[in-house]
């Protein structure tokens, strides 16, 4: 894809009632952790998912981690462009059973 890694500019606030951590995400030194997805809504409509980043995983692996709140009222966040990640790109074939909030792949049509 052409616009795959293009950086772009988006404004609005971040909706963290549909806030969701993506699991068994990797730190650089190997700790387990989550991607935090926060879904953006757009000044002028739409919504984008921005992945604000790693967290370490709750010590349980299963409980909802502790995750720094997204800033409130109008923010501009300056990312990447990347696609949605799928059971073939990924690998990870399970998606069923998890717990609340949680998800295994980033995916903006489920979670947006």
């Amino acid at each position: 894809r052409a616009d795959y890694w293009r950086a772009v500019t988006a404004t609005g606030t971040f909706d963290t009632e549909h806030e969701v951590v993506v699991r068994r995400r990797t730190s650089e030194d190997d700790r387990i952790g989550v991607h935090v997805l926060t879904p953006l809504d757009l000044r002028d409509g739409g919504t984008v998912l921005v992945n604000r980043g790693w967290v370490p995983a709750a010590p349980n692996q299963t409980g909802y981690p502790d995750v720094p709140p997204a800033p409130r009222g109008e923010v501009t966040v300056t990312g990447r462009l990347k696609a949605d990640e799928t059971t073939g790109s990924s690998g990870i074939k399970d998606l069923a059973g998890l717990p609340d909030r949680q998800v295994m792949l980033i995916n903006s049509e489920q979670q947006a």
